[in-house]
């Protein structure tokens, strides 16, 4: 799939695509969940390694209102976006290592995007239970929150590794006229 469409028209849909759920709907909707609030919470997605009591320390914070609104976000927007940064991210690693001609570091490294959206998807699971079972608080459920949303972030900080890495090894490779290997 990531081969058909490995192309610069992609690239181009996929990082506006990006930039307008980055930049604009998602921070819009995690304003939106601290103004029901009433204060400056944040959302579990973006807030790695938190220890069980912090998780629920922050629902704590939440209104029913935002309970409601980030259960609705977690369900709509933040199933869209995996889709979008995993596939910006996996055609960007496609057009680096495959059509770029750089070699990569292991095979089909252009798959590892997928698993950060794997992490994602489940971490919203837990936090989409977490939210519904409020006020009960159960340990284990935060845990694994926790544990998902460290994955995601480490998965995601080796795919910007590897596209750094990437560039720089092509940037070489044209810049100095050498081949790479």
């Amino acid at each position: 799939m990531i081969r058909r469409i490995a192309g610069f028209k992609w690239l181009i849909i996929l990082a506006v695509s990006f930039g307008i759920f980055a930049n604009l709907i998602l921070p819009d909707a995690e304003n939106h969940i601290n103004r029901l609030s009433g204060k400056e919470v944040g959302v579990l997605d973006l807030k790695s390694g938190l220890h069980p009591g912090e998780v629920y320390q922050t629902v704590a914070q939440y209104t029913p209102q935002a309970i409601h609104y980030y259960r609705i976000i977690e369900l709509t927007a933040d199933v869209v976006y995996p889709i979008i940064y995993t596939l910006l991210w996996a055609v960007g690693l496609f057009l680096i290592f495959e059509g770029g001609g750089v070699k990569p570091p292991f095979g089909k490294v252009y798959l590892l995007p997928f698993a950060t959206m794997l992490f994602d998807y489940i971490e919203n699971i837990f936090i989409v239970v977490i939210l519904s079972l409020y006020p009960n608080e159960y340990g284990f459920l935060a845990y694994a929150c926790s544990a998902f949303t460290l994955l995601k972030w480490v998965s995601l900080l080796a795919t910007s590794l590897l596209l750094l890495y990437g560039l720089v090894m092509l940037l070489w490779k044209r810049v100095a006229g050498k081949p790479e290997g």
